[in-house]
């Protein structure tokens, strides 16, 4: 069973993808802040990560990012957020964007595990 890790502050899309993911098939670990999602990180093992890019006050999310590229997790990191795709992860380590109010997360997650892109050339959903 393909695992999601999913990192959000906003309630709504925490439950929003336990509900679509849970009943496509996959097994949804949530986290609704950086400090946990960092936790869950070390802690679990997952297939796939979804995060937001502004989560709460942090406005960051290289402490995690930096995480997943210095140990080498290996797993597609899906960053998601209103602002625009390119300026906003230009910086950041991820495989692939999603703009908020666009793709469904699903899509992006059954697309981005099949096609496998790399952060030197994420996949941008817009």
């Amino acid at each position: 069973m393909v695992r999601v890790l999913v990192i959000d502050d906003e309630p709504s899309v925490l439950q929003s993808a336990k509900l679509l993911l849970g009943s496509a098939g996959y097994s949804v670990i949530v986290a609704s802040n950086l400090a946990q999602g960092l936790r869950e990180a070390k802690g679990s093992r997952f297939d796939i990560l979804w995060t937001d890019k502004n989560i709460g006050r942090h406005r960051g999310l290289v402490p995690l990012l930096d995480y997943m590229e210095s140990e080498k997790v290996g797993v597609p990191v899906v960053i998601s957020s209103g602002e625009d795709g390119w300026q906003a992860v230009k910086e950041l380590y991820c495989h692939a964007f999603h703009r908020k109010g666009g793709y469904r997360m699903l899509t992006v997650i059954e697309e981005v595990l099949a096609q496998q892109p790399t952060p030197d050339k994420p996949i941008m959903y817009n």
